[in-house]
């Protein structure tokens, strides 16, 4: 007898199949669909309800509809036939995904971690992520890929293939990045969550600063993306408070600290506290109100914080720079939201979320110091999202 919770799981599933069959071009497709289904659903647990689990496994059988649909479209490039993959049986559903991309791609060990790049929906980008899993799976080595974001050498390229499993790709990337560059996993740790750790854009003065951060020797570990944030506000935002012009050549670790901590006093709630009050209007987006949930957190809250001085006292609390944001606010195109859990009425701030309000686009969420977010806080983060019709997309 199947639980509530299977049968709920079953459904979904079922559901996503029937949309996969209906995108399908003509009735030879949806046939070679099917057979995939039925092989899959006989030998493995990809698309079986499991008797219980938290909402990230509510989700993943579907999530595996949609990589199977991906793995389907790289049909042209499978190495061996589908029909004869048989897992192991005691293997979790991910390691069955892992070892089923490994028989139809990959001659040659690959990072478990390139795997989550079958789980995206189809784009440019995506597709030219899943072109370098089978092009490492072939024995070849990434740097010799065309279309890498940064400038890769072979000793980077030998720290990607050793990277921490709970990475994204861009992540990885910047990981190795720092790593062959000689910093220690720490700074990269850090490097990886910061503002520059899954993005690439103006890749050629990140590495310079990158370069900086790993010759240094007394910058300090918890000042790191501080230092990232300082530079990157001084560098490509109208922020007034900062140095115009600003650029990395002569640059010190004793010059870096000192802006460092004077942009940080300027921003103090004490100075802020002696400015004008000003507000704006609301985003157009509801908050989010949890009061019982299966996941960690029983009551939270997601608000939007509209005049100067709340942000002001968020980024105090938080330890962030999100003082700078409020040019942005004023004229509309970003909201800035603060994600709390309530206990015994009292309201602890756990994240600092970004939205691009033109995109209705996700684009930046921080604990604080500006770490990462953890599992609990994505899961509740991305339950607004789909609440609110909002894209995901995290720096």
């Amino acid at each position: 007898m199947m639980s509530i919770y299977q049968k709920n799981v079953k459904v979904c599933i079922d559901s996503e199949i029937k949309k996969a069959l209906a995108s399908c071009q003509n009735k030879k497709q949806r046939s070679f669909f099917m057979k995939i289904i039925t092989h899959v659903r006989q030998y493995s647990c990809l698309l079986r309800p499991q008797i219980r689990g938290t909402q990230q496994q509510y989700f993943q059988g579907v999530s595996f509809v949609k990589s199977l649909r991906a793995v389907i479209s790289h049909r042209n490039s499978w190495i061996n036939s589908f029909f004869i993959w048989k897992p192991e049986k005691c293997g979790s559903a991910n390691r069955q995904f892992y070892c089923l991309l490994t028989h139809l791609f990959a001659k040659y060990p690959v990072p478990s971690f390139m795997m989550s790049i079958w789980f995206e929906d189809p784009s440019p980008d995506v597709i030219r992520k899943q072109n370098w899993f089978k092009h490492i799976g072939s024995g070849q080595n990434l740097r010799t890929v065309n279309d890498l974001p940064l400038r890769f050498t072979k000793k980077m390229s030998h720290y990607f293939v050793h990277a921490p499993g709970d990475l994204s790709i861009n992540q990885a990337l910047r990981w190795s990045q720092v790593r062959g560059m000689g910093g220690d996993e720490v700074l990269a740790d850090l490097v990886v969550c910061s503002r520059i750790g899954n993005n690439f854009d103006n890749e050629n003065f990140w590495e310079k600063l990158i370069v900086i951060l790993c010759n240094s020797e007394c910058l300090p570990y918890h000042k790191i993306s501080e230092i990232i944030d300082y530079v990157y506000q001084a560098k490509f935002t109208d922020t007034i408070v900062l140095e115009s012009n600003f650029s990395l050549k002569g640059q010190t670790d004793n010059s870096l600290l000192n802006k460092v901590n004077n942009w940080h006093r300027f921003l103090s709630l004490e100075v802020y506290y002696h400015t004008k009050y000003r507000s704006w209007k609301q985003s157009g987006i509801n908050g989010y109100n949890q009061q019982d949930s299966t996941l960690k957190f029983c009551k939270l809250s997601i608000d939007e914080l509209q005049n100067n001085w709340s942000l002001i006292e968020e980024g105090r609390k938080m330890r962030n720079c999100v003082a700078n944001y409020i040019p942005k606010c004023l004229r509309g195109t970003t909201s800035i939201w603060s994600m709390a859990i309530l206990k015994q009425n009292i309201r602890k701030r756990i994240m600092t979320i970004e939205i691009d309000n033109d995109q209705k686009l996700i684009c930046q969420a921080k604990m604080k110091c500006n770490q990462a977010p953890d599992r609990d806080s994505l899961e509740a983060l991305q339950c607004w999202a789909d609440k609110e019709g909002l894209k995901v997309e995290l720096q």
